[in-house]
C-alpha cells in the first residue's frame, strides 16, 4: 500500500488589501445614499417677488449613460403687469452641505396669469455628489421696464436658516459668480 505524506497546514497569512481598494470602497460607501438610492432634498426661498415659486423638486436621472440632476419648478405670476422674463437661481449642495454649483436659468415664455411648470437640467459634473438643492427667484423683468431683483444677503440668510450654516468662503464665491454673470 502506498502512502502519501500529509501536507502540513501552513498558518494563513493575513491578507492586506491595497490602499486604492480601501479608498474605492470608502467612496462607494460614502456616496451610496446619494447615487444608489437617488434621495435628494429641495428647498425654496420665501420672497416678496412678482413671481411666487410655488414648488421645487429635484430628481437624479440618467441621460446618455450619465447621471444628471433635473430641477422641477412650478411658479405663479403675482405681478399686476405682464412678465417678460424670469431668472431662477439654483444652489446645489452635496450630502455634507458643501457647495457644488450655483446656476441661473432664464424663462422668457411667460404670460400674465396662471401656474407654470419648468424643468432645468444641471451639468453632469456634480450630479454624482448632488444631494440637496435650493431654488429662488433671482430677477424678474416686467413689461413696464421694471426689473425686480432678489437680495443676495436675504437669499443666503434663508439658505443658512433652512439647511444650516454656509461657510463664508462659499457665500463669497456665490457673490463673485453673480457679479461676473451680470457683467
Amino acid at each position: 500500500m502506498l502512502s502519501f505524506p500529509h501536507p502540513q497546514r501552513q498558518p494563513q497569512q493575513e491578507k492586506r488589501r491595497p490602499l486604492w481598494q480601501c479608498a474605492f470602497a470608502a467612496v462607494l460607501v460614502l456616496s451610496a445614499p446619494v447615487s444608489l438610492f437617488g434621495q435628494t432634498e429641495s428647498h425654496t426661498i420665501s420672497q416678496d417677488a412678482p413671481i411666487l415659486l410655488h414648488e421645487y423638486e429635484t430628481e437624479l436621472v440618467t441621460r446618455s449613460g450619465q447621471e444628471v440632476v433635473e430641477h422641477h419648478v412650478s411658479y405663479v405670476h403675482q405681478a399686476d403687469t405682464t412678465v417678460l422674463g424670469i431668472e431662477f437661481g439654483i444652489i446645489e449642495f452635496n450630502l455634507f452641505r458643501d457647495l457644488l454649483d450655483y446656476s441661473l436659468f432664464v424663462e422668457t415664455k411667460t404670460t400674465k396669469n396662471g401656474k407654470f411648470e419648468l424643468t432645468f437640467e444641471s451639468s453632469p459634473q456634480g450630479a454624482f455628489a448632488f444631494y440637496e438643492g435650493v431654488a429662488y427667484v433671482s430677477r424678474v423683468r416686467l413689461a413696464d421696464d421694471r426689473v425686480w431683483e432678489a437680495s443676495t444677503d436675504e437669499v443666503l440668510g434663508q439658505v443658512r436658516d433652512s439647511i444650516g450654516a454656509t461657510p463664508e468662503v462659499e457665500i463669497d464665491s456665490l457673490r463673485q459668480r453673480e457679479r461676473s454673470q451680470s457683467i
